[in-house]
């Protein structure tokens, strides 16, 4: 079983190694349906996990997934436009 909290925390501390002074994680949410919780996912646009910031180096936002979710995510990324504002920005793929 993969623990997806490890993988992000790694994560989070590859981008700080990087020079990222902030980093966000997705987390998700609990909502209440019908009388039963669920966990509801809380991805930036949907589609990312970690993002990270710095005032010297472009956003880096980064989606982790498993090998057979790949082609799904690519296209998630894909959908959003990236450089809003003149910001510059890179999204990455890392698949486990």
């Amino acid at each position: 079983m993969v623990d997806w909290k490890k993988i992000e925390m790694w994560g989070e501390y590859a981008l700080r190694k990087l020079g990222y002074e902030d980093v966000h994680h997705a987390r998700p949410s609990k909502q209440k349906r019908g009388g039963r919780w669920y966990t509801a996912s809380n991805d930036v646009w949907g589609c990312i996990d970690l993002m990270g910031t710095s005032d010297a180096l472009p956003e880096r936002r980064v989606q982790v997934c498993q090998t057979s979710g790949v082609s799904k995510h690519r296209r998630a990324i894909e959908m959003v436009h990236w450089n809003r504002g003149g910001i510059r920005t890179e999204a990455l793929l890392i698949e486990i």
